[in-house]
């Protein structure tokens, strides 16, 4: 009972899965509903373009994430945005996605 006492009031172990949850949640809602009415609007709207778009969107698969690791820390810095929920949520949604894309080969 002594470890479980210290994990849960010393490391704020709680506080911890609660910040974790809501990064996840937030991130898994955003970004399934981007993506998803980002290729509806593609298909539906843009039918002429798709191709080009498509194109697009594996070209710039082709670049490392660390090519984003500067205008993140500038744009973060000028939004005020150091300590806050909706940093993670940008950064992790721009990874996963990069993830996901590069598990297709075309």
């Amino acid at each position: 009972m002594g470890n479980f006492r210290v994990v849960s009031e010393q490391l704020k172990f709680t506080t911890n899965i609660g910040n974790s949850l809501v990064v996840a949640e937030g991130t898994t809602l955003f970004g399934t509903g981007t993506s998803a009415s980002g290729a509806f609007g593609i298909v539906r709207f843009f039918p002429c373009f798709s191709r080009a778009l498509t194109r697009a969107l594996i070209t710039t698969c082709m670049f490392p994430l660390i090519l984003l690791a500067v205008p993140y820390s500038i744009i973060i810095a000028l939004t005020g945005l150091a300590n806050s929920h909706i940093r993670l949520i940008v950064v992790y949604i721009s990874r996963t996605s990069q993830d996901s894309q590069d598990t297709f080969e075309y």
